[in-house]
């Protein structure tokens, strides 16, 4: 993985947990606010099915995850 790809998946990580920390009884819409604000303010952005693949695990309260294991980042 190059440093940018790492550095990306760094920062999705962070907004992941921040909005799980925080979100995670929210309902979707508020959910998926939280990530669009935390990824405009971050910089980062990702196609729509990947935040909704985010959205999903944080509705469904699947707890603590790698955003690595739950969407496919590009590794350069």
């Amino acid at each position: 993985m190059s440093e940018d790809a790492q550095a990306k998946a760094q920062t999705v990580q962070r907004v992941f947990e921040t909005v799980l920390s925080w979100e995670e009884s929210a309902p979707r819409e508020k959910i998926r606010d939280k990530f669009d604000e935390g990824l405009a303010e971050a910089g980062v952005s990702l196609p729509d099915e990947q935040i909704e693949a985010l959205v999903d695990h944080v509705a469904d309260r699947r707890g603590p995850a790698q955003v690595t294991d739950l969407i496919d980042l590009p590794s350069s």
